[in-house]
C-alpha cells in the first residue's frame, strides 16, 4: 500500500501545479556614467510572477572608456495547493529561494544629447534551491515526504545597450544575451528536472528598461527586465516545456540610486 501511495506522491507531484523554480531572471541595470570616477550604487525591491526580494548594483567609471558593474540578488517566493481524489487528499508546500552574484567589465561612448552607448560582458553564478513538502491522507492515514532540490548554474553574457543621463533623471534601455549552463550537481529524485544539468546550454534574451529621477544625488526609479529564450534548439529538448514552465521570467524592481562624482551635472547641454 505503500508503495502505491508514494507512486501516487510522485505522479501527483509531477503534474502539480506547484513546480520547481528553475530560473529567476536579474534586473538589466545599464551603468548611466557619463566620465571616469562617475559611480552607481542601486539597492532596491524586486517581484516577479512566484518570487521576489532584494537587489544591490553598484557600477564605477574606470576611465573615460570603461566601467566595471557587480550585481547580487537574493530572491524567495511559496506555492501552496491541495486537491483529493477517491478519498485521498493531498497537500503540496513548495519554498523557493535562491542567490545571485554578476560581475561585468564594460565600455561606454557619448552619443550627444545626454545619450550614451553601453556594452559590457560579463559572468553570473547562481543557486536555486527549491523545498518540498507533501502530504497524503487517506483513511485518517498520512504520509508526509519532504525533498529538497538544488541547481547551481553559470551565465555567460554580452549586454549591449542605451543610457540616458541628466541631472535629474536617467533611464536606460539593454539586452542582455547569454548562455545559460547548468552545472553537474547532485540533486533530488522527486522531479526529471536535475537531469537538465546534462542537457545542452540555454540561450536566454533579456531585454530591461529603467528609469528613474529626483535630486542631483539621490534618485528613485523602477525597472522592468523580461526573459526570451531561443526556441529553435530548445524544440529538440523534451525538457523544455519544464523548464520553461517552471522559472520566473520577469522582474519588476523598485530602487533607489545614489550616484557619486562628477557625472551630476551635465556636459553637453546646459540644464533645463
Amino acid at each position: 500500500m505503500k508503495s502505491i501511495l508514494s507512486a501516487l506522491l510522485i505522479a501527483t507531484l509531477l503534474s502539480s501545479c506547484c513546480q520547481s523554480v528553475y530560473f529567476v531572471t536579474d534586473p538589466v541595470v545599464t551603468a548611466n556614467v557619463k566620465q571616469k570616477s562617475d559611480a552607481n550604487l542601486t539597492a532596491g525591491l524586486n517581484t516577479g510572477s512566484t518570487t521576489g526580494g532584494f537587489h544591490f548594483n553598484g557600477s564605477y567609471a574606470l576611465t573615460e572608456k570603461y566601467f566595471v558593474s557587480a550585481s547580487a540578488t537574493h530572491y524567495s517566493g511559496s506555492c501552496r495547493s491541495s486537491n483529493s481524489n477517491n478519498g485521498t487528499s493531498v497537500k503540496k508546500n513548495v519554498d523557493y529561494s535562491g542567490n545571485s552574484m554578476m560581475g561585468a567589465f564594460g565600455y561606454y561612448k557619448p552619443l550627444g544629447n545626454n545619450f550614451y552607448f553601453e556594452s559590457c560582458a560579463g559572468l553570473k553564478f547562481g543557486t536555486n534551491f527549491n523545498f518540498w513538502k507533501i502530504d497524503s491522507t487517506q483513511n485518517a492515514n498520512t504520509i508526509s515526504t519532504k525533498e529538497n532540490i538544488q541547481f547551481y548554474h553559470l551565465k555567460y553574457f554580452i549586454q549591449p545597450g542605451i543610457a540616458y543621463n541628466r541631472k535629474h533623471f536617467q533611464a536606460g534601455l539593454g539586452l542582455r544575451m547569454g548562455v545559460l549552463d547548468y552545472l553537474p550537481r547532485k540533486t533530488g529524485s522527486l522531479n526529471s528536472a536535475p537531469s537538465i544539468s546534462h542537457e545542452a546550454p540555454v540561450f536566454l534574451f533579456e531585454p530591461g528598461l529603467q528609469v528613474c529621477g529626483g535630486g542631483e544625488y539621490v534618485k528613485f526609479g523602477a525597472e522592468f527586465t523580461g526573459t526570451l529564450s531561443d526556441l529553435g534548439p530548445l524544440l529538440l529538448d523534451p525538457l523544455s516545456n519544464v523548464f520553461f514552465s517552471s522559472t520566473d521570467r520577469f522582474a519588476l524592481t523598485f530602487f533607489l540610486k545614489v550616484g557619486f562624482g562628477k557625472k551630476m551635472g551635465d556636459k553637453t547641454t546646459p540644464q533645463q
